[in-house]
């Protein structure tokens, strides 16, 4: 994202935060990050469009943020999935203006795009602590994860509306620890007990797939390529040169801010054809 456009939405989130939503003009953020109207308008089409791209920055950072603790692989479960909590406490906390948005002033009445904006992000939240679940705990989870995956939630919500909102004096190392207590002894006093949120029950957000473009995408993409360019490396120079330069091209592309579908897909179908049909190719088709 380019540095004007984050610049835009620092300065949206700090509006929104003031006066809320409907109170705020494009004109006023634009007075506060000193562009103009019509620049304004030119890197965003409206103020939901603004508010939409607000939500979905903060969301990146954070699990850009925690993408760090889940590749360190000389930690234990148990302390990715405290730093991971820990990670988004600190988020909302260094991000009050933010968490005002969110649980303050999003406006959902009548407003089809926001409330899907809503729906998304509380999808995304929920799949994002089933993952965190799932990772810590295997198995174990399996028969009772959606009520585990709620109890966290609930849990780390009251607990950023305590710090943040209400600006409670608490360390929030020790509430990491105390949530990660909690969810380990709840494993096991539920493991053979019947769910109370079954995935019947839960089934709008059974489908939802956590997505991988946040934290992961990237970084598989990029260990595809790599790959990819092994298998080719016995191939005669012209044919091999020619794989590489479309495989560099895709890796330029995808780090675009808004790349483009049919340039990658053209360069795709060159490299089936150029190359043998591998494990590699195929999920690198998945991922794009």
């Amino acid at each position: 994202m380019s540095e004007r456009r984050m610049e835009i939405i620092q300065s949206a989130i700090k509006c929104f935060s003031r006066k809320g939503y409907f109170s705020t003009s494009m004109q006023e953020i634009a007075e506060d990050c000193g562009v103009s109207k019509g620049l304004l308008y030119k890197l965003f089409d409206s103020k939901e469009d603004l508010l939409i791209q607000v939500f979905e920055s903060n969301h990146k950072r954070m699990f850009e943020k925690a993408r760090t603790i889940h590749l360190d692989e000389t930690l234990a479960p148990r302390d990715v999935f405290k730093q991971s909590i820990l990670i988004e406490l600190e988020g909302m906390f260094e991000n009050k203006d933010f968490f005002n948005i969110l649980y303050k002033s999003l406006p959902k009445e009548n407003n089809k795009e926001i409330l899907a904006l809503s729906k998304r992000t509380r999808a995304a939240m929920l799949s994002w602590h089933k993952k965190l679940l799932v990772d810590a705990y295997q198995e174990k989870t399996e028969p009772v994860i959606w009520d585990l995956t709620v109890t966290l939630q609930g849990i780390i919500k009251e607990f950023i509306q305590l710090t943040v909102q209400e600006q409670k004096p608490v360390n929030l190392h020790q509430v990491a620890e105390y949530i990660v207590d909690t969810l380990d002894a709840a494993v096991e006093k539920h493991i053979d007990k019947q769910a109370v949120l079954t995935k019947e029950v839960m089934q709008e957000y059974e489908t939802y797939q956590f997505d991988l473009e946040p934290f992961e995408r990237h970084e598989q993409l990029e260990k595809l390529f790599s790959q990819l360019k092994e298998e080719i490396a016995p191939l005669p120079k012209q044919e091999r040169d020619g794989l590489y330069d479309a495989i560099n091209l895709m890796e330029q592309e995808i780090k675009e801010e808004k790349p483009r579908e049919f340039l990658l897909q053209a360069l795709l179908s060159y490299i089936k054809q150029h190359a043998a049909a591998t494990g590699t190719l195929e999920k690198m088709e998945r991922l794009l």
